[in-house]
């Protein structure tokens, strides 16, 4: 009995929690959603978008995404010191991955940016010609990862060492490219399964049901503690110029909004069933002392 009163609320809590074999959303959460924060962003400078320019240290990995001289910043609080910075002239930068692996950022020119959500709410890929019919939306493990990465919390991904952290962003990549769907005719993405990538394996280790990390991602949901406060939003680029006026590339972009996420029921239930068993052991230990004494 003593073990059995000792272990109840855990045995409980899992029974519940079992019962909940999909990473879901348990509501909508609270504060600023999604749409309010694609309409500030396409309304920025004159409502052309962001405008930024691009760099990379190679063909595959991180790219460098700063703002123009003279234009509007992006808010960028959700990103830790290991993925945001500025440079010697006070511009802040991002890094971040592409969406696309056919398609390639020109270093060279000015991009436009902005942010699509489809009418149920979801986050759109655009494509090359910026096709409004593209049905592509983001899935829930690649917002979990670039979230992860942005967040400066991502298991296994270098920041420190510039060798190992081009090594990271590659696998990284290539993990995004994966979950995506996405081919690459130059041979850059080799993976052909979830086990051949640190990232996608720590996914599985997470939830080893697979449709749930491929599933549409709901910037508006409550994914509990995976997400908690962020959201994941993709930017599609637009070159500034009349000519090659046509997108050429998405990217992804981290938000944090300032609410208080409501957690799962099942999570919230292995919280409330775990206290309650802390609080009882710890008052037995009480007792038993008093009548020790």
């Amino acid at each position: 009995m003593k073990y059995l009163r000792l272990y109840l609320p855990l045995i409980l809590a899992t029974l519940l929690a079992s019962s909940y074999q999909q990473i879901s959303f348990a509501d909508y959460a609270a504060g600023t959603n999604a749409q309010q924060i694609v309409t500030k962003f396409n309304n920025m400078n004159g409502g052309v978008g962001y405008k930024f320019s691009v760099s990379r240290t190679g063909d595959v990995g991180e790219i460098r995404v700063q703002k123009m001289a003279g234009t509007e910043a992006l808010d960028l609080g959700a990103y830790s010191i290991d993925a945001m910075s500025k440079t010697s002239d006070g511009l802040a930068y991002f890094q971040t991955f592409c969406v696309a692996s056919d398609i390639a950022f020109d270093d060279s020119d000015e991009h436009l940016g902005k942010m699509f959500l489809d009418s149920a709410g979801k986050v759109k890929l655009r494509s090359a010609l910026n096709d409004p019919l593209d049905p592509s939306v983001l899935n829930l493990g690649v917002a979990y990862l670039y979230k992860q990465f942005a967040s400066g919390a991502l298991v296994g991904y270098d920041y420190i060492n510039s060798a190992g952290r081009s090594s990271s962003a590659v696998l990284l990549q290539n993990a995004i490219w994966f979950l995506l769907n996405q081919t690459d005719a130059e041979g850059y993405n080799t993976l052909t399964s979830w086990d051949d990538n640190i990232f996608l394996r720590q996914l599985k280790q997470i939830d080893g049901n697979l449709g749930n990390w491929t599933a549409d991602y709901m910037p508006d949901y409550n994914y509990g503690n995976l997400m908690g406060d962020f959201k994941v939003l993709v930017v599609t680029a637009k070159v500034a110029d009349s000519v090659k006026g046509h997108s050429r590339q998405s990217m992804l972009y981290l938000a944090k909004i300032g609410c208080s996420s409501v957690p799962e029921p099942a999570t919230l239930a292995i919280w409330t069933l775990g206290s309650l068993g802390f609080i009882g052991s710890a008052c037995r230990q009480r007792f038993a002392k008093k009548k020790n004494a």
